[in-house]
């Protein structure tokens, strides 16, 4: 009789490197591919150049065996009242690795990064349709805030008079 040992691989949550560029830039392709949305390489390009010289952003990535499979945002911005919040966006695990405990860990280091940022409280962008990531918010104790609406404008619609 043999028994099947199950491989444990390291998981690994640290800041984002320039060298991690294809695979971010794959995972967010796959987001805007999800929301159809546009993709532009060159924008991409600098928003990564930016996020790393800006102190209030945190760009993580997750490596599961040494591959990485994973990333989040962490941004602070101000309300219309002014007042400081912390945001975490673009939490994305490739399909492979999905399960595997790395969207958990994604989500606590970008709450520690900004938790550490005397702001009032933080936000999250989760797709209403993904209930897994939305369990992994709700254990860390969000709870649901608002509703966020958009609309994609016709660029050649009369202007409302």
């Amino acid at each position: 009789m043999s028994v099947k040992k199950k491989s444990l691989a390291t998981i690994q949550i640290r800041r984002y490197l320039p060298k991690d560029f294809d695979a971010i830039k794959e995972l967010i392709q796959g987001l805007a591919r999800l929301y159809e949305d546009e993709f532009n390489d060159y924008f991409f390009n600098s928003l990564m150049q930016v996020r790393m010289l800006d102190a209030s952003a945190g760009t993580f990535v997750a490596e599961y065996g040494g591959k990485v499979c994973g990333c989040a945002y962490a941004d602070t911005e101000r309300d219309p009242r002014g007042v400081l919040h912390g945001r975490i966006s673009n939490v994305n695990i490739a399909e492979t690795c999905q399960g595997k405990g790395l969207g958990s860990a994604l989500v606590d280091e970008a709450s520690q990064f900004l938790s550490a940022m005397s702001i009032s409280g933080i936000w999250a962008n989760i797709n209403p349709n993904n209930n897994n990531m939305i369990r992994i918010f709700e254990r860390r104790e969000f709870y649901t805030h608002a509703q966020s609406n958009g609309k994609i404008p016709d660029p050649f619609a009369p202007m409302p008079v």
